[in-house]
């Protein structure tokens, strides 16, 4: 199964090569011995000629008695000898003539002579015929000219008939080379063929190799293919698969134990509320808690965990609609700088708790397109977690600058700051960090922030040093500007 590219292409390069073969085997074939057949043509032609002047001289010579036939007859059996041919002279009935001693070939006549003969005394010129195109059986070349009298008409036909099978002995043993020839080069080409077949189906089978693996799972296989052709371009897209997939299971997986630690931790605030919730209720409702100061303690801590609870459940759906594609959020013109004032007002009662001072740089208006309520959210946001995690009597800044047509808010606390590992992850959905500042945060928060940042295109970045503070950045592009 693995050879069975191997074996194809050694099959089509000995099939091309056959077929190539036999395509010059026959043009070359039909070419020589249409060319031996000219020239072997123009030969006998030109000895006709020849032979037609010297009977017409003896013809005039022999009926004025001044020679006689016996040097006639020898010279007509050199000339038959020479041209390896027999020749005949037909008269204007197609009757041979014998001119002195001359004798006629043992050979009969040829049934395409006399209408080559009646050609030659309508036309008076010269015509031939015969000669076949196959290789390996020639056949007779055949020439007819006229003899010519002293007033110039035609006399006799001279005829030349000449065997050329000498072509096809020629053409068999070309043919006979050529098919040893193509024997061995056969042999070469498939030797060869299933070598660079074998080069070519490699680098295949160590890509499918590799694939299997990474249908099984492994995404950490390399095809160990480096080649600097197509090939090698596929093996190495293959290995940057695999290696993207390799680090997308790192993360699924990763996401994955998120995903789990943040139900885990959901179900642990829920479930906690919801016990005392019930717990408080049944004293309550047993009459056990009789003083009213207690009673009132009992209420104010329903209170808190219903709210909590509540908190809870909304940031949930609220991060839900905001990864939602389809949820629409209200665009129109504002002016960035009123977003920030009143994000200000709303956290100042907050901030005083804890005696800390928030502050605004002072700015020109800045238009941008967006939802009012989500950018508000998104500064309260990050303004609560700036002052949950600042210490009492802190200072809690609102830095903004315009850059390049943009302008960038930084929101900068100088609190506990963030350790780098835990940088990594603030906007991942389910990563929840717990500490004794943030014992009744949901986690929620920065995911909410930056789903909105995103639903706006807003660059959001952070930076913090522990024990430094924190140093939340948005820039609003210049395309949001009207």
């Amino acid at each position: 199964m693995k050879n069975k590219i191997a074996r194809r292409l050694t099959q089509y390069f000995a099939l091309a090569l056959i077929l190539f073969a036999l395509t010059v085997g026959v043009l070359f074939s039909a070419m020589f011995a249409r060319h031996t057949a000219d020239v072997t043509r123009r030969d006998l032609c030109a000895h006709a000629v020849s032979i037609a002047d010297t009977i017409a001289h003896f013809t005039a010579n022999y009926n004025e008695g001044s020679c006689s036939g016996g040097g006639f007859k020898s010279y007509m059996r050199f000339i038959g000898d020479a041209t390896m041919s027999d020749l005949y002279l037909l008269d204007a009935q197609g009757n041979h003539v014998v001119l002195g001693e001359m004798q006629l070939p043992e050979k009969p006549l040829d049934q395409q002579v006399l209408p080559l003969a009646m050609c030659v005394f309508e036309t008076g010129e010269m015509s031939s015929a015969g000669f076949s195109l196959n290789p390996f059986h020639a056949g007779d070349m055949i020439v007819c000219v006229p003899v010519l009298d002293e007033a110039g008409g035609v006399q006799l036909a001279l005829v030349l008939s000449a065997n050329i099978n000498n072509i096809s002995h020629t053409l068999q043993d070309a043919f006979y080379l050529l098919t040893a020839c193509l024997a061995i080069a056969l042999v070469i080409a498939i030797a060869a063929s299933f070598f660079l077949s074998r080069r070519f189906v490699t680098p295949l089978h160590r890509m499918m190799d590799a694939a299997t693996q990474m249908a099984r799972g492994d995404y950490s296989v390399k095809t160990r293919v480096v080649q600097n052709d197509e090939i090698g371009v596929l093996a190495a897209q293959i290995d940057m698969l695999a290696k993207k997939l390799d680090e997308a299971e790192k993360e699924r997986s990763h996401f994955e134990q998120l995903r789990q630690d943040f139900f885990s931790d959901i179900s642990h605030e829920l479930r906690t509320p919801i016990s005392v919730l019930r717990g408080s209720i049944e004293l309550l409702r047993e009459g056990i808690i009789e003083d009213p100061a207690q009673r009132r303690q009992y209420y104010d801590q329903l209170h808190a965990d219903a709210h909590h609870l509540q908190r809870l459940v909304n940031d949930l759906l609220e991060l839900t609609r905001l990864q939602n594609t389809q949820f629409k959020i209200e665009m129109e013109i504002i002016n960035l700088m009123d977003v920030l004032a009143d994000t200000v007002r709303f956290m100042r009662q907050k901030a005083e708790e804890k005696r800390i001072e928030i502050r605004l740089d002072e700015a020109a208006p800045f238009a941008v397109l967006g939802d009012y309520g989500r950018l508000r959210q998104l500064m309260i946001i990050l303004l609560d977690n700036a002052i949950k995690f600042s210490g009492e009597g802190g200072a809690v800044q609102i830095a903004v600058r315009r850059k390049h047509g943009a302008c960038e808010v930084s929101v900068i606390d100088h609190g506990c700051g963030i350790d780098e590992e835990a940088l990594e992850h603030i906007f991942d959905r389910y990563f929840h960090k717990h500490s004794g500042v943030n014992r009744g945060g949901t986690g929620l928060g920065l995911p909410i922030a930056r789903e909105i940042a995103l639903r706006h295109d807003i660059e959001m970045t952070c930076s913090s040093r522990p024990g430094e503070g924190t140093c939340f950045t948005l820039v609003f592009s210049e395309h949001l500007l009207t």
